[in-house]
């Protein structure tokens, strides 16, 4: 399993929301509201900041829509690690939705250390700067758009 120490701005680690504990909650960027942690299946997570033990994550799908429309989409240059995750769409789950808390409460609700690896390829699959920095932009349109 991943320690602190393997964590920065954009790794990406494979969490189950319902091993959260008290420590994690999901932060709107656009209202500031807090809503409750909804049910979501185990899955990847990128991590876009950390400051000591204090992070935010945000949830990848491979899926282009919602009922809510277009997701954010992470572009295939941003993408790093095994060849699977390297060649799959990914997108922000909810652009707007971010869960924030201690490392050590993320940490403990990870699942899997690498993307569904194949013939024992281990390098662990991020988001490169680049990447990050477009999710972050992509945060403050919105937050600009609702203001």
């Amino acid at each position: 399993m991943l320690k602190p120490r393997d964590i920065k701005v954009g790794s990406v680690i494979y969490i189950d929301p319902k091993k959260f504990s008290n420590d994690i909650a999901m932060v709107n960027v656009v209202t500031g509201g807090r809503p409750a942690l909804y049910e979501f299946r185990p899955g990847p997570f990128v991590c876009v900041s950390r400051s000591g033990s204090f992070c935010s994550f945000m949830a990848l799908t491979t899926t282009p829509t919602s009922s809510r429309g277009d997701r954010f989409k992470i572009e295939p240059h941003w993408l790093r690690g095994t060849p699977q995750w390297e060649g799959q769409e990914s997108y922000l789950n909810d652009v707007t939705q971010t869960y924030v808390g201690d490392l050590l409460g993320f940490l403990a609700a990870q699942v899997a250390t690498v993307h569904r690896q194949s013939s024992g390829y281990t390098e662990r699959p991020l988001v490169t700067p680049e990447g990050v920095e477009a999710i972050r932009e992509e945060q403050r349109i919105r937050i600009r758009r609702a203001a």
